[in-house]
């Protein structure tokens, strides 16, 4: 037994979050794969493999594909994200 950790709700979290966007007139879209992304006079233009979406902001929280996200909106990253599991052979 560890004291100091606890259990988290990672479903609940999501709905919470979820319910949050839609309470302010987000919308959630699922099985969309991301393109591209571009700035124009209005916000932000996502490009996805369905759709065309307009943005006042587009948040880069992708993770592991953060600087992939980041070189298709148009950025070049100072840095590159090079995942491993680092298991010795």
């Amino acid at each position: 037994r560890v004291e100091p950790t606890g259990i988290i709700d990672y479903v609940g979290i999501c709905r919470a979050l979820a319910d949050d966007i839609r309470e302010a007139g987000g919308v959630i879209r699922f099985n969309e794969g991301f393109v591209s992304a571009r700035e124009d006079a209005s916000g932000v233009v996502v490009t996805t493999d369905h759709d065309e979406l307009r943005a006042d902001v587009l948040v880069n929280c992708a993770g592991l594909h953060s600087d992939r996200v980041a070189r298709a909106s148009g950025f070049t990253p100072d840095v590159r994200i090079v995942p491993f599991r680092g298991e010795y052979f």
